[in-house]
């Protein structure tokens, strides 16, 4: 299972969140989702916290983004792209290969 933030979606959460090179941010499951999501009723949310136990993650211009391996069970074997579509944020989810 892999995360990837593109380069857009990466600056547009700096400048929205006013992340700074040694942040971390966290994409974090949440009750009450959407019918689109791989779960329905749970989606991902945002939090800037240190990592405790990071299940899966990837680095921008010195920012770590991740999730926690309590939250590896979304993604249930996909990987999970975050992109921006418009001004808005976009999780894309595409099935692993066995």
């Amino acid at each position: 299972m892999k995360l990837t933030v593109t380069r857009e979606a990466a600056d547009w959460l700096r400048r929205e969140l006013s992340l700074t090179r040694g942040d971390s941010l966290r994409f974090h499951t949440m009750l009450y989702g959407n019918a689109a999501s791989i779960h329905p009723n749970f989606s991902l949310g945002l939090s800037k916290e240190e990592p405790k136990r990071i299940g899966a993650k990837t680095e921008l211009d010195g920012v770590t983004y991740y999730m926690e391996q309590e939250d590896m069970w979304y993604l249930d074997g996909h990987t999970l792209t975050v992109r921006l579509q418009g001004d808005e944020l976009d999780y894309v989810f595409a099935g692993e290969s066995p």
